[in-house]
């Protein structure tokens, strides 16, 4: 089994679904926000799931573009990309 899991924050759900995939599959993490994407990556290592989840620091779409990512400080689940200047961004 191959799951793909877009926007995946601190990988709670990608984390739970490689332990019960038992090294049965692969799971392939987005996570564009540079923040939450080290947390996420740490916790794959944590969890001794590096062989199951291939983490990604970029966004996921039908074509190919240099975005930017407008961070919701209060909730980063809320951050969303655009095209354009902001004052908080990362670009990718």
């Amino acid at each position: 089994m191959q799951v793909l899991n877009l926007g995946a924050q601190l990988g709670e759900e990608a984390i739970l679904m490689g332990k019960l995939l038992e090294g049965k599959g692969k799971i392939y993490v987005f996570e564009p926000y540079s923040v939450s994407y080290r947390m996420l990556v740490k916790s794959v290592f944590i969890n001794d799931l590096s062989d199951t989840i291939t983490c990604y620091r970029m966004a996921a779409g039908d074509h190919e573009h240099q975005l930017r990512l407008k961070i919701d400080n209060e909730n980063t689940g809320h951050s969303h990309l655009f095209m354009g200047n902001a004052a908080n961004k990362d670009i990718f």
